[in-house]
């Protein structure tokens, strides 16, 4: 005699209805949350830190804009007190041996000049 459940009977209803058991060696929740909030905390830490070294590169860039603009207020006083030396050799230089042409491109280099030295800025 060959006996067979019927139709949309399963397992017996105490294997069915017991809680399913967490294998050995498996986290517990509370280990997850203790990782999660370290993993937090460690995100946290490295955006700070990111932000510290973006800071810092701000700074060294504004300081490079800085001393790139303090280098060339500095040549340009150079050429300026260059050309007013040029000014005053050309105004002291003898004027007796030069050509009427010579002595018109003298004045316009001294006119020139002395546009550039001594402007008034209104």
């Amino acid at each position: 005699m060959n006996f067979r459940r019927g139709t949309g009977a399963g397992a017996p209803a105490a294997v069915a209805n017991a809680p399913v058991a967490v294998a050995t060696g498996s986290p517990s929740a509370a280990t997850i949350t203790e990782k999660l909030d370290k993993f937090i905390e460690v995100s946290t830490k490295a955006r700070k830190d990111r932000e510290k070294v973006s800071e810092v590169q701000q700074n060294l860039a504004n300081n490079k804009l800085e001393a790139a603009k303090l280098a060339h207020k500095a040549a340009q006083e150079q050429v300026k007190c260059k050309m007013l030396d040029t000014y005053k050799e050309l105004l002291l230089a003898p004027t007796s041996n030069l050509s009427a042409h010579a002595l018109a491109e003298r004045e316009k280099a001294l006119e020139s000049m002395r546009m550039v030295l001594f402007a008034t800025d209104n």
